[in-house]
């Protein structure tokens, strides 16, 4: 079976399962993104998206957790979290509180994410753990050894 590159995110598309915990007042999202079903965003400080940010199925961003101590569990903090243009966020994958995900990043499939990502990376696991930046190989192809082509690219461009 052969892969064909598709670009479908040519706007800005939230499907209408987003939901978001505060009032969706902190949420900022990026000219060109796409959020997949069943995404829930706990907003309750801000939650920023870059421009052509994607999102698979079932993510989940949290601003809020609690303390650690028992004696102040009851209490709750909010730090917001940051995720930059061009990145691919993995179904089912968990940002947790105060996190930024650099610009180009892709995040793995069922991560959880608690720690900042640099810009141009590829990071996976739980804890999320950066597995190598985005090199050479990745330009030239899409997909293991399928190649990025001109013909993939018109036909891309005839499918918008």
């Amino acid at each position: 079976m052969d892969l064909k590159l598709t670009n479908l995110y040519t706007f800005n598309f939230c499907n209408n399962q987003l939901t978001g915990n505060a009032r969706n007042e902190s949420i900022k999202i990026g000219e060109g993104t796409y959020i997949n079903f069943n995404c829930n965003f706990v907003d309750d400080t801000k939650i920023i998206i870059g421009k052509d940010v994607l999102f698979g199925p079932a993510v989940t961003i949290a601003t809020v957790g609690h303390p650690i101590n028992p004696n102040y569990r009851g209490y709750m903090y909010a730090d917001p979290v940051k995720i930059g243009d061009n990145c691919w966020i993995g179904a089912g994958s968990i940002i947790c509180p105060g996190v930024t995900i650099g610009d180009n990043c892709v995040i793995g499939a069922g991560s959880v994410v608690t720690k900042d990502i640099p810009a141009n990376s590829v990071a996976v696991g739980n804890p999320c753990k950066v597995l190598r930046s985005i090199n050479e190989h990745d330009m030239k192809y899409y997909y293991k050894d399928k190649e990025i082509t001109q013909a993939d690219l018109d036909e891309e461009a005839r499918l918008r």
